[in-house]
């Protein structure tokens, strides 16, 4: 990705963090990325019900396809697997798209992904510096 322009990111984690998640995706789009995950803009007080998994599932599933980026934020532990289901997603769907965590490994696939930041702050230094983000050769 050599240009801002260039990156449409779909950001995946956990339910209880969109709200430090929302602050992440609205500093990215402030400096010219195109954020997919529309379910971060769901009100904070709406809750998800898996009742609802039909729609919101293929809904998150279309915006990883239209994504370059998928980035899995891992900073708190999690229960309900969801973001885990969309890494598998995003890993099957080849290598057309940069793979990215934001935390440490949780489970056996985390090490797949060959670019990782300890911190949003540290991703975003790297997100906001143009032409720095490219996979590892």
């Amino acid at each position: 990705i050599q240009n801002h322009r260039d990156a449409t990111i779909y950001i995946a984690g956990k339910w209880e963090a969109r709200e430090r998640l929302q602050a992440m995706a609205q500093e990215l789009r402030v400096h010219g990325y195109r954020v997919t995950s529309s379910w971060l803009d769901r009100p904070l007080t709406q809750e998800y019900l898996i009742e609802d998994g039909a729609v919101e599932g293929v809904r998150d599933l279309d915006e990883i396809d239209a994504s370059n980026v998928f980035v899995l934020d891992t900073l708190e532990e999690g229960t309900t697997g969801g973001r885990e289901v969309e890494l598998g997603y995003a890993l099957a769907g080849g290598s057309n798209r940069l793979l990215i965590i934001v935390g440490p490994s949780r489970n056996i696939f985390h090490p797949m992904i060959a670019i990782r930041f300890e911190s949003w702050d540290e991703a975003l230094s790297v997100f906001l510096s143009p032409g720095l983000l490219e996979e590892p050769r």
